[in-house]
């Protein structure tokens, strides 16, 4: 009996002394695996790092695709306002009769007026009358305009032929 208790206690403390290496290797074949993943995640992390650049010089490329889109579609925007200005100067013009121009200069203003338009003219006509009409034909534009300046003095053209040479300054608001 003596013996057979011998035994027990011999099988029970094996056993018990297994539990401590069974969860060491356990937990040793565990770290084994976790390793394995992190070699292959850093592996994959590899791969995915040049994706990573290309992507990230793609939305460089892409920011600088779109500033460039919003300056074309800026310039186109004000290539239509400087085509409504010259339409709108040539039909004034052929509407007013004996006018023409010497010189036609323009700037778009800073703040406060930010994204409007000088518009400055300097011509002749044959007679005040033309430059009344065609101020008031370009008052009735679409242009939405505010006289700044006019002026007008009598001079005389090249073949002693009375001339009003004038120069009138707008801001174009739309």
């Amino acid at each position: 009996m003596q013996a057979m208790v011998i035994t027990i206690v011999i099988v029970v403390v094996a056993g018990l002394a297994m539990i401590p290496l069974s969860v060491y290797f356990q937990k040793r074949m565990s770290v084994a695996s976790l390793n394995s993943q992190v070699a292959r995640l850093e592996k994959e992390s590899g791969e995915y790092s040049e994706l990573i650049k290309r992507v990230d010089e793609v939305k460089g490329k892409e920011t600088i695709l779109a500033k460039k889109l919003s300056t074309i579609d800026r310039l186109v925007g004000g290539q239509k306002a400087w085509i409504r200005i010259l339409e709108t100067l040539s039909a004034c013009q052929a509407g007013a009769g004996d006018i023409w121009f010497t010189d036609i200069k323009t700037k778009v203003l800073l703040a406060p007026d930010a994204g409007k338009i000088e518009l400055n003219l300097e011509g002749n006509a044959y007679s005040v009358a033309s430059i009344v009409d065609f101020q008031e034909l370009m008052r009735k534009s679409d242009l939405n305009l505010e006289v700044k300046k006019i002026s007008m003095q009598p001079n005389t053209a090249g073949d002693n032929q009375q001339v009003v040479k004038f120069q009138i300054s707008y801001k174009v608001k739309g």
